[in-house]
């Protein structure tokens, strides 16, 4: 079987997977990406030190066609695969593509499309079908579209199917890429820095099918997700609303601010100002009286690192009055 080559001698697009023991769905997934109707595209995928067939299903679809460069690995983790992966990208564009999950013949057509209209667009994702293990449909996920209403949302949650995003690669390199001290919600923090260079925006058609199965994440890791997350959703309201930039240290406990970072009264007044005309308009009715006054509560905390983490609490938006009552206490 001859094999297919693109059309150029750099692709258009480079598609990034990681795959990790993902034997069970990862012929489905790699599939779905060849059947695309658009052909120029490179296929890099990270083998991040599977221990079961995945290796040999990578080399046999390689072996078939020469878009597809597979990268082995030892086990790294998703934030140090996809780092891996995006540097080696040759494409103007990225495309992401998770081991289980299957991509419609026509996403990267209609995509890149968008992306090109405007120089301003960086990244563009879509609307998901929800597939069980065996494929069967349950439902679709349809995220908000809009670049503004995607920007308010980050503060709170992330309105992008990982699966179903394709970015520009300059932006990805200017927005400075996956941050490794992510373990988990590490296009989140991502796609809030994007947000920041240029339109970002969903599709409003499923071009992805996204699997549930019982081998995806388990509830140890789903908490250590909504934490990362809070955070990220922090650090992104901190730098837009105080242009205030903070860091995670080696681990999720770690907060730093940056050398030039003054935590003051004005700091306090701009967050108010935010909390008093910014959020209300976001926060779902019924939460907001309580959440609000946790809000003026926090200020009772004399140490900002603490003070930071309450609010990315708040963010999440579980367990407030307990989580406060901790903090408080120890304070």
């Amino acid at each position: 079987m001859a094999k297919p080559v693109s059309d150029s001698p750099t692709s258009a697009v480079s598609v990034i997977m990681s795959a990790y023991n993902s034997a069970g769905y990862l012929r489905e997934a790699i599939a779905s990406v060849l059947a695309q109707d658009f052909k120029d595209f490179e296929f890099i995928i990270i083998n991040d030190g599977s221990t079961d067939a995945t290796g040999d299903i990578l080399q046999e679809f390689a072996a078939q066609d020469s878009r597809i460069k597979v990268i082995p690995q030892e086990n790294q983790g998703l934030t140090n695969a996809l780092i891996h992966g995006c540097n080696l990208a040759r494409g103007r564009f990225i495309a992401r593509q998770d081991a289980d999950d299957l991509s419609h013949p026509e996403r990267f057509r209609k995509q890149l499309a968008w992306l090109e209209e405007k120089d301003s667009r960086v990244l563009c994702g879509s609307w998901a079908d929800k597939i069980d293990a065996n494929g069967t449909y349950l439902r679709k996920l349809k995220p908000a579209c809009q670049h503004q209403r995607l920007r308010e949302l980050l503060y709170f949650r992330n309105d992008f199917t990982h699966t179903s995003i394709m970015f520009r690669r300059t932006a990805y390199e200017k927005a400075g890429g996956y941050r490794p001290w992510f373990r988990y919600s590490q296009d989140y923090d991502l796609w809030c820095r994007f947000s920041e260079l240029g339109e970002v925006g969903n599709l409003p058609e499923a071009l992805v099918s996204f699997r549930e199965h019982s081998g995806g994440v388990s509830s140890a890791q789903a908490y250590e997700q909504k934490r990362y997350a809070a955070m990220a959703a922090a650090i992104y309201y901190a730098r837009n609303k105080f242009s205030v930039e903070l860091h995670l240290g080696e681990n999720l406990e770690e907060l730093k601010f940056t050398p030039d970072a003054i935590c003051n009264q004005q700091i306090r007044d701009r967050f108010q100002t935010v909390l008093d005309f910014g959020l209300l308009q976001v926060l779902p009715e019924r939460v907001k009286t309580s959440r609000l006054s946790l809000w003026a509560r926090s200020f009772q905390i004399p140490d900002w690192g603490e003070r930071l983490r309450l609010w990315s609490v708040l963010l999440l938006g579980k367990g407030l009055q307990r989580r406060l009552a901790a903090i408080l206490k120890r304070s």
